[in-house]
């Protein structure tokens, strides 16, 4: 009921041109929202858990501008937590890479990777690609935290805490389970103690992390080199005097140069949180979005509750966030953060409460550690076909899709790629890239990515083949 009321008061708003409400897309082919849930409360008096305070944690997936369509993409089996006496997997990160359907997660024991969607329903899903016994290189108890991947080199960087000293390090590895493989990165030397790493992206040869620490200069959006030991700091509590150790997730706008970030704290705008903003070169840090910057209706009715993770989506230049609250449903929120202004065309993302644990609790009660978006494969550019040998006998037919934006946590990345081909309008037989053009007449091509969002189609212009060609 609160939040039919929010709905019918934003529509109100836009009616009389105040903040505007952005209307989530209608079409069944909207993106994927994918929301990690570190873990479920069996019982929560507000201040204080009580005894098996946790259970399963899991993936999902909501279909933005559709109905009842959530994913249950991963049921995880129950993990023994010998530290707090419970059942708990405690989901604190997850990456994609879409090219290859593969997604990887972090919880406090390991690092995790299965296929993207492909073990709906299933009980157990996917496996432990490396323990934390695996990553304990310093003789401390390790829990594992941020995770990124560099698709280019199948490379997985991930923010690791050692127990014992009280450290935190950046570790890369094989993205197939190889020990020897593991190694600390440079900028990792730049990583103060303190109370842990949350987001990890990857941009132009950098690594970028939220670091919360006990010292304001040392809280805030951290960088560091992949290969030297630079680095530094873009926004710290230094900088922005409410920024406090609560901040986690991150989100890189490579367009503008901008960096989000999540707090989901925040010393005077508590209990609701912030999102943050800054250059990427550290300047004009601060806050794109407070709890009162999408009116008092949407901040009392706990837009900012706790944000956490965070991504950017550039189709309309809007961030979305998790929210983390233990008395609350903690819907993801969206805002235009860009043109428009901050704050404006705000709105609740609702995600479906349908899919259960073993019949008990929804799958998201109030906690949202990490947030993607999943777009069905979008072209750079319009297939093109062209001749491919001199004789002017074959063609070939060449596409280009965007790759995932890793960074913003935006994936889009075609999985497959398919060939179908129309010689004067009539469709011929050819599945591949080249077709050995045997008879005049105007060719196209049509080319479909596909990931599991769903797909994308596109036909290239007419070439047209003259019978000295085609001989």
């Amino acid at each position: 009921m609160r939040k039919t009321l929010v709905a019918l008061a934003l529509i109100g708003i836009a009616t009389f041109g105040l903040a505007t409400a952005q209307a989530a897309p209608t079409s069944p082919q909207g993106p994927l929202l994918i929301f990690a849930d570190p873990m479920r409360p069996i019982d929560y008096d507000g201040n204080t858990h009580v005894t098996d305070h946790f259970n399963e944690g899991g993936i999902s997936a909501t279909r933005i501008g559709a109905t009842n369509v959530t994913e249950d993409w991963f049921s995880i089996p129950n993990y023994a937590d010998t530290h707090q006496g419970a059942t708990v997997w405690y989901i604190t990160d997850f990456t994609l890479d879409t090219a290859h359907n593969k997604m990887y997660w972090v919880d406090y024991y390991g690092v995790n990777v299965g296929t993207i969607g492909g073990c709906k329903g299933a009980r157990t899903c996917g496996k432990l690609l490396y323990s934390a016994s695996d990553l304990n290189t310093s003789n401390g108890y390790e829990y594992t935290t941020g995770i990124a991947i560099d698709p280019a080199t199948q490379t997985l960087y991930v923010g690791v805490y050692n127990n014992t000293n009280r450290e935190y390090e950046i570790k890369k590895m094989s993205s197939t389970h190889n020990i020897s493989s593991i190694s600390v990165v440079p900028s990792a030397a730049h990583i103060p103690n303190g109370n842990g790493i949350g987001s990890i992206v990857i941009y132009q040869d950098r690594l970028y992390w939220t670091q919360g620490t006990n010292a304001a200069e040392t809280t805030g959006v951290m960088w560091g080199s992949i290969d030297s030991e630079a680095g530094g700091a873009i926004a710290t509590g230094a900088d922005v005097s409410t920024l406090t150790a609560g901040i986690w997730g991150l989100a890189i706008d490579r367009a503008h140069r901008k960096v989000y970030y999540a707090n989901w704290t925040g010393a005077t705008r508590a209990p609701w949180g912030t999102v943050g903003v800054a250059e990427l070169d550290g300047s004009d840090a601060g806050f794109a979005l407070t709890a009162d910057s999408c009116g008092a209706i949407l901040a009392n009715d706990e837009f900012l509750s706790g944000p956490n993770g965070i991504a950017y989506d550039y189709h309309d230049e809007s961030v979305t966030w998790g929210n983390w609250n233990w008395n609350s449903e903690g819907n993801p929120g969206k805002a235009r953060v860009n043109t428009g202004g901050y704050g404006t065309r705000c709105q609740f993302i609702e995600v479906n409460q349908n899919i259960k644990y073993d019949g008990n609790q929804p799958i998201s009660f109030g906690q949202q550690s990490a947030v993607a978006y999943l777009y069905k494969p979008e072209f750079s550019s319009t297939p093109q076909v062209r001749f491919r040998t001199r004789s002017h006998t074959s063609l070939t037919c060449n596409a280009a899709f965007d790759g995932d934006r890793g960074e913003a946590h935006m994936f889009m990345a075609a999985t497959t790629t398919k060939y179908s081909w129309t010689l004067n309008g009539k469709k011929i037989a050819g599945t591949s890239s080249n077709l050995r053009a045997n008879k005049a007449g105007s060719y196209k091509c049509t080319v479909t990515g596909s990931n599991y969002s769903g797909s994308t189609s596109a036909t290239s212009p007419a070439i047209t083949v003259t019978k000295s060609q085609a001989k």
